[in-house]
């Protein structure tokens, strides 16, 4: 069943609707960590208790994405509300959002819900803030019938 995410704060969908896979079990593709690719398929979201790779999370920056459960998706996969925060110093990157400095998405009420990882050397993702953030089950429609 797809799911998506919800803003604990407002309780509005802060994303598409997503299958929800974990990570390192049979029959899922595995988590691409190669350096500006998308970390996963469209409409997929991974549910791991690994922690991100050292050389994505520097290791002076690394306790902001050492927690478990992480759930990772496609930033494209993000609804439209979701915005970059305003706090310059957590915005850095050369190419695109390097994720080191902290929670750098919010939804539109103003709460961080993640981070962003999209820079030249990290792959492609968004780490969802489990506090801020949880999953709802989509019921099928006649016009969602995925």
């Amino acid at each position: 069943m797809k799911q998506i995410l919800l803003c604990t704060n407002c309780k509005r969908a802060v994303s598409k609707p997503v299958q929800i896979l974990v990570d390192g079990t049979p029959d899922n593709p595995n988590v691409s960590w190669d350096d500006e690719c998308e970390l996963t398929p469209s409409g997929i979201a991974f549910k791991t208790h690994l922690r991100f790779p050292a050389h994505v999370s520097p290791v002076e920056k690394a306790h902001l994405l050492e927690f478990s459960p992480m759930f990772l998706l496609r930033p494209d996969d993000l609804d439209p509300i979701v915005k970059n925060t305003e706090d310059s110093s957590r915005l850095n990157g050369c190419c695109g959002l390097d994720g080191c400095d902290g929670l750098n998405k919010k939804c539109q009420c103003g709460a961080y819900i993640g981070t962003e990882k999209s820079d030249c050397w990290t792959p492609k993702v968004f780490i969802t803030e489990n506090a801020a953030t949880h999953w709802q089950n989509v019921e099928k429609t006649a016009q969602n019938d995925d």
